[in-house]
């Protein structure tokens, strides 16, 4: 069966379908993202679309398509941590797999839709295609309202008081924070080792760099978790209170990882920190 392919509508059919794919994999991963960086990755995935012109083996096809996926990811989320990359570029792949799985095994003997090299072509009335852009515009607006109410930028600023002295710090909320208290399920809050040396607090650099030589000593909850990235053991101290957003919260764990963390925060956490003063 042979199909005439436009350039034009190729480029911005794909366009399309990579904005809704990439806000639906924002929402997905609570990241808040702006429009602005997911229409700039959208038109450099749409560009990629031109490889169905070509004849290429499958895994070269796979290949270009995981690294549209991966240079998506970049453009939108950006890279503040390895761990937050990881998460959301597999979020987005699966996505995106998921997708072109629906394309084929829905249209894969239809004369509307074209699929080459994990790219497709969509032959439809222009009238139908703008309807169903305004169907799922309105879709991921309610979608963004109802998941991704967390406040702007996900960025706080704490005071943590622990015995050794106090520190205040940028902290942003992560909704796939990973870390958590298995044994008394007090919540979580995470930094580098980098950061405690900053804070000037020689006791606590020394007792969790102890830990980590393999001295253990009282007063050392050693936290063990899970991610994407691997896994392990992270040293945590209990502090006596966490200040933020004008509320005191009490059992709060400070662990402390040997891995630098972005620039931009000092310390991340997760829901069962959020759940103790949020909204």
């Amino acid at each position: 069966m042979k199909m005439t392919v436009y350039i034009d509508l190729l480029i911005l059919v794909n366009f399309v379908a990579n904005y809704f794919l990439i806000k639906l994999a924002s929402v997905i991963s609570s990241s808040g993202t702006d429009n602005i960086r997911i229409i700039t990755a959208s038109f450099f995935g749409s560009l990629f679309s031109l490889v169905i012109f070509l004849e290429m083996p499958f895994p070269l096809s796979i290949m270009i398509k995981i690294f549209t996926v991966v240079l998506s990811s970049v453009v939108t989320f950006g890279f503040k941590n390895k761990f937050l990359f990881v998460k959301r570029t597999a979020v987005l792949l699966g996505v995106y797999m998921l997708f072109t799985g629906f394309l084929y095994m829905l249209f894969k003997n239809s004369s509307y839709v074209y699929i080459n090299n994990s790219f497709f072509y969509l032959c439809i009335n222009p009238l139908i295609f703008v309807g169903a852009l305004t169907v799922f515009y309105l879709f991921f607006t309610v979608m963004e309202f109802l998941f991704c109410s967390v406040p702007e930028n996900y960025i706080y600023k704490l005071k943590v008081c622990t015995k050794y002295g106090s520190f205040t710090a940028t902290a942003f909320y992560d909704t796939g924070f990973g870390v958590k208290d298995i044994m008394c399920l007090n919540p979580v809050i995470m930094c580098s080792m980098e950061y405690i040396e900053k804070t000037g607090l020689t006791d606590l650099y020394n007792i969790i760099n102890n830990f980590y030589k393999g001295e253990v000593k009282a007063g050392i909850t050693p936290l063990f978790y899970s991610d994407l990235t691997g896994s392990g053991m992270l040293a945590a101290v209990k502090t006596d209170i966490v200040m933020v957003n004008n509320k005191d919260v009490k059992n709060v764990l400070l662990a402390v990882s040997r891995k630098e963390f972005s620039k931009e925060q000092d310390i991340i956490f997760g829901k069962d920190f959020y759940d103790r003063f949020g909204d």
